[in-house]
């Protein structure tokens, strides 16, 4: 299941209350996606950031950065 700012506002919340079994089961999500969440959140403090400036650049991005 695609995870969304809601879904991993979800996970934090419940992983803050230590309650991460309930959190994947409800969400329908795998084990290593909510351990994935949590080690970024742990580590940085912020929410992950998802569906922004992932994949492939646009072709004119990549010809402006190889003419600079």
């Amino acid at each position: 299941m695609k995870l969304t700012v809601k879904k991993i506002r979800y996970i934090i919340n419940y992983k803050k209350k230590g309650e991460s079994c309930e959190t994947k089961m409800d969400m329908k999500i795998s084990k290593r996606r909510v351990e994935q969440v949590w080690k970024y959140y742990s580590e940085t403090g912020k929410e992950p950031i998802i569906g922004k400036n992932l994949g492939r650049l646009a072709l004119m991005k990549v010809l402006q950065l190889r003419h600079l």
